[in-house]
């Protein structure tokens, strides 16, 4: 088991949950209220707010907040969008989940070059995607990234951590099975 020591001091306080089509999670979370026993409030609402930016800045001001933006992207306001991987994540004590199953659309390139971290799942219609990733964030080893991908997506739900935070060390860019709380591993690939 591995211990946080800064973990009070991470603490998300808030989630928001934006989404687009609801299913059964969603509704589990909007009855619950809470996640992490209890210690981080969740909000879910169907959509955008009305109040764009400023509703989600005044959000943010009640401590640290974790906006999620699922399956929204179908009648997104652009100019939303680019502020909150803008303005939003670096300066309102936020974070940012954008769900989404294209990588490369227009109205992401904000967002994509704004990313510290992309978590990349098996999809096969996406392979092209993946691909010109490669190219753009290892030109010269896109080798070792796809097969990193392909090793980290090889079963149901796997997925690869594309860490490209600046303070990130390089050897620790591509990475699965992250989270300490599920009895695996963490896998990190490392070119050869």
């Amino acid at each position: 088991m591995v211990t946080y020591e800064n973990e009070k001091h991470n603490q998300i306080d808030l989630v928001f949950y934006c989404y687009g089509e609801l299913n059964s999670n969603i509704i589990n979370m909007q009855r619950k209220g809470f996640v992490n026993k209890g210690k981080t409030q969740v909000i879910v609402h169907n959509g955008l707010p009305n109040g764009g930016n400023e509703f989600i800045k005044q959000q943010a001001r009640h401590g640290r907040m974790l906006l999620v933006l699922d399956d929204l992207m179908v009648g997104m306001n652009q100019i939303f969008l680019d502020t909150i991987f803008t303005k939003g994540s670096h300066n309102w004590q936020m974070s940012v989940i954008l769900i989404t199953q294209h990588l490369f659309s227009k109205e992401l390139k904000v967002a994509r070059n704004n990313s510290h971290y992309l978590l990349l799942m098996r999809n096969p219609a996406g392979a092209l995607q993946i691909r010109t990733l490669a190219t753009q964030l290892f030109p010269s080893k896109s080798k070792y990234f796809l097969e990193s991908y392909s090793n980290a997506t090889k079963e149901n739900f796997g997925y690869l951590l594309v860490d490209i935070h600046p303070s990130t060390p390089d050897f620790l860019r591509l990475r699965t099975h992250i989270y300490y709380n599920t009895g695996e591993k963490t896998i990190v690939y490392i070119p050869k």
